[in-house]
């Protein structure tokens, strides 16, 4: 366990902010806590740094066009800042979804009609609450579960104490102390700015996750099984949709090339 005082405190040493044996003044405990509070903001927009994808679902009824996410939304919990993928479950089966940005949603002419369950879904990361809209409407009964990229908690004051995964109390410690730099009118040793780098980079190395489900596999199976236009199913209109024009066939031989890498 550390909290953010400890932090804060090894950070200012490494740029001679905080001399052996001192103490933090009051003053100085604010700016650093605020500093740390605003570095772990900017972590969270990188989804290479973020903890871990946190999973959401809501069960959704016939007609069902969206929903929100948020301290006041219809699913309660943290405002997530972009949703990474997802599943739809109908009948004890798992069908995955796609996810679409602006451009796509607004190209689509008819955002309604298409599919008995969501086969994509648009996320707008409104305030205080984003809201999810469903490619298409729900045509009947079903429950989505999304992975949501959320933001990493910040420290409400100085004594503070968090469990952080292996790794994030360093790199938490030498980016505060190149965040930091600056505002004592100090420069960075060139030690701490590459240590500060190189634990940075590590988080990423550590956060990449290598997807093991044989997706290529999944979507042959759903394709040879199920719905018509061309062997793909209703769930997996979303990626047709997203592209006005394309034919139903055309867009199975995009899935497939995705999932395998071609």
């Amino acid at each position: 366990m550390a909290t953010a005082q400890e932090i804060i405190e090894s950070a200012f040493s490494k740029i001679g902010v905080l001399g052996a044996g001192e103490t933090l003044s009051a003053e100085d405990a604010a700016t650093g806590l605020r500093l740390l509070n605003m570095l772990i903001e900017s972590w969270s927009l990188d989804n290479l740094l973020v903890y871990d994808a946190v999973q959401v679902s809501r069960a959704l009824t016939a007609g069902t066009a969206s929903f929100s996410i948020g301290p006041s939304g219809d699913v309660v919990g943290d405002r997530p800042i972009a949703i990474l993928g997802g599943y739809v479950r109908v009948s004890g089966y798992d069908y995955p979804i796609d996810v679409v940005d602006r451009e796509q949603y607004n190209a689509l002419s008819d955002k309604t009609n298409g599919s008995s369950w969501p086969g994509a879904v648009y996320y707008e990361a409104s305030m205080p609450n984003g809201r999810v809209y469903l490619l298409p409407v729900v045509g009947s009964d079903c429950t989505i579960y999304l992975d949501t990229q959320t933001v990493l908690a910040s420290f409400a004051s100085t004594g503070t104490s968090v469990s952080l995964p292996p790794g994030y109390q360093r790199a938490l410690e030498y980016g505060l102390a190149v965040e930091a730099a600056p505002d004592f009118s100090v420069r960075v040793p060139e030690s701490v700015a590459r240590l500060a780098a190189a634990a940075r980079s590590q988080l990423k190395t550590a956060n990449v996750q290598v997807p093991v489900v044989d997706t290529a596999a999944r979507i042959r199976d759903a394709t040879s099984t199920q719905g018509s236009d061309g062997g793909l199913p209703a769930v997996w209109r979303g990626p047709a949709l997203a592209q006005p024009g394309g034919d139903r066939a055309a867009a199975r031989e995009r899935l497939l090339r995705r999932a395998e890498g071609r």
